[in-house]
């Protein structure tokens, strides 16, 4: 918990939770493609987050490989 404030009536700060989904340097090369290169993201519980890029740079994979159709070649999910 967060130190207490010197303001009447302050209330203290809830601690910070560890993130809900914790991407970190993900990789991702289907024979010698680099599809997924050093990904790395946290989300938070009720956090929204966009993914945007154009056609080829690895979207759909990256969330493969967040959804368990894809195994990462390296990095940590």
């Amino acid at each position: 918990l967060a130190p207490r404030s010197t303001l009447p009536g302050a209330m203290l700060a809830p601690a910070a939770a560890p993130p809900l989904l914790d991407v970190r340097e993900v990789h991702k090369h289907f024979d010698g493609v680099r599809a997924v290169d050093g990904v790395s993201f946290a989300l938070a519980a009720g956090e929204f987050a966009a993914l945007i890029g154009p056609n080829g740079a690895g979207k759909s994979t990256l969330f493969g490989l967040v959804a368990g159709q894809h195994r990462a070649t390296r990095g940590h999910l």
